[in-house]
């Protein structure tokens, strides 16, 4: 079955009792401003609530509505029976009158969707989702200013509760394409002018920057230029690009460098690569090479500096047959994410 507008901002409501529970009483009109929900729709959803016993209503200055029992007491599973009636998928499951009935194998399927379900909204408590969003919220209070939950399906919502002032969006919907375009879009309306979009591949990336998005991230491209190089070379630990053409690298140390002093190696120029840090294989922390005089030793690993073609040449591949196995392999990893 497929949950209706008033079953989701049912439990969007319940969840805002639920949270508001401790604090005793809140007017109907904080909600709706708070969720981006009209306040007429949402008196034609407290109404059943407050009838079936689930939600109380007090009139008066400090009046308002509030959970009849703790959240713990309430599933969701409650709620939406309320809100929707039966969850049965079809008919004749709550009602098998049909002539077939006896004999009819769908009628075990529908009854154990039904079963399913069920066991799923009534294993699930106001107090269960109260909590899921306390940790959501908390993920993001070190991060940043303010945080705003809503319905990206819902135009009126998403505009109603994300500030129009805000400098730059992110947008991450784990490749979900539908929720990305829309909240690209909004953002856009919004005038909003810094949008930067997660996407998994070059389609993708083109509708979101048709829909408004400033600038595409591709996470499994970024990964791939990160990892090929480890592949290839056995002499990499570690390998971050900073840009098209300059890195970072974690090596091992050339068997002629062992026992030599920095400022005897000559990596600069014979390599046109700049030693940053070292440590011990056996450490985790790097220390910095401040001194000419510092002397290599075959148990340290360093960290060097330099453009492609100076960390190939340092790890002693061919460079045309390095470029084309790390630009093969980068192909490969990028096709398969498409």
């Amino acid at each position: 079955m497929k949950i209706s507008t008033r079953g989701r901002y049912g439990i969007r409501l319940m969840l805002a009792l639920a949270l508001n529970y401790e604090n005793g009483t809140i007017p109907l009109k904080s909600i709706a401003k708070d969720q981006g929900i009209s306040e007429k729709y949402l008196e034609q959803i407290i109404n059943p609530l407050t009838k079936s016993g689930l939600v109380k209503s007090f009139r008066g200055a400090q009046g308002g509505y509030t959970l009849t029992n703790p959240p713990a007491e309430t599933t969701v599973g409650e709620v939406l029976r309320v809100l929707e009636g039966s969850l049965s998928p079809v008919d004749c499951v709550d009602h098998p009158n049909c002539a077939n009935s006896d004999h009819c194998v769908s009628l075990s399927v529908w009854r154990k969707m039904k079963e399913a379900l069920d066991e799923v909204v009534d294993g699930i408590t106001l107090a269960d989702m109260a909590k899921e969003y306390a940790e959501k919220i908390d993920k993001y209070k070190t991060h940043a200013r303010a945080v705003y939950i809503t319905d990206v399906i819902n135009k009126d919502s998403f505009m109603k509760i994300i500030p129009s002032n805000i400098d730059a969006a992110i947008v991450d919907f784990d490749n979900l394409l539908e929720p990305a375009i829309l909240t690209t879009h909004y953002l856009h309306q919004m005038g909003i002018k810094n949008i930067v979009v997660q996407c998994e591949n070059d389609t993708h990336g083109e509708l979101l920057t048709l829909a408004g998005a400033s600038q595409i991230v591709y996470p499994e491209y970024e990964a791939a230029k990160r990892i090929t190089p480890l592949l290839i070379s056995k002499q990499l630990n570690n390998y971050i690009q900073l840009s098209t053409d300059f890195a970072i690298a974690e090596v091992e140390i050339l068997d002629e460098l062992e026992g030599k002093a920095l400022k005897d190696c000559g990596l600069r120029n014979n390599y046109g690569i700049n030693v940053i840090a070292c440590r011990n294989k056996d450490a985790t922390e790097f220390t910095t090479i401040s001194s000419p005089d510092f002397v290599f030793s075959k148990d340290c690993n360093i960290l060097i500096a330099g453009n492609k073609i100076s960390l190939e040449k340092y790890i002693k591949k061919d460079i045309k047959k390095e470029r084309f196995g790390t630009k093969l392999l980068l192909d490969r990893f990028i096709r398969k994410a498409k």
